[in-house]
């Protein structure tokens, strides 16, 4: 599990793929002795699920975005990404990459959402930076004077 997670982090969405799906199709081999480990081995491929899910998303989405595929298609499979149940780091990747793919696609009101979700990490201790950054520039996109 501790390898997937890495992979991710790392952006090797292929390789963590790889690995979550090699979790998952081993863990009928498992030997568990107590109902504390039943209920490990059911969280861990509760996570692993959610992992396959949203790496399967995100190389769709890239596979797209390479083609020049429909960009609808690929700000539906940025925000679905959004919604896998992934640790905190990986969901802040995710919201920023849904953030930045509907601003430049003028779709600001997803958009702002997406700011938002990112702003409402920072009391998770996840770096905010990129917020900063960004703001301004969505404030001078509506700036009429």
């Amino acid at each position: 599990m501790a390898k997937g997670i890495d992979l991710t982090t790392k952006g090797d969405f292929v390789g963590s793929l790889a690995v979550f799906r090699c979790l998952i199709q081993s863990t009928p081999l498992m030997a568990v002795f107590s109902q504390q480990e039943v209920h490990k081995v059911k969280a861990l491929i509760r996570q692993a699920v959610e992992y396959v899910t949203a790496m399967r998303l995100e190389l769709e989405r890239q596979e797209l975005r390479k083609s020049d595929g429909d960009v609808v298609r690929q700000l539906e499979l940025a925000c679905i990404f959004t919604l896998c149940g992934m640790k905190t780091e990986h969901k802040f990747l995710a919201y920023k990459s849904a953030f930045t793919l509907n601003y430049k696609a003028s779709n600001f009101i997803t958009a702002s959402h997406f700011a938002r979700q990112v702003i409402d990490l920072e009391s998770s201790g996840v770096s905010i930076t990129v917020v900063v950054v960004v703001v301004p520039i969505m404030s001078s996109k509506f700036d009429t004077s």
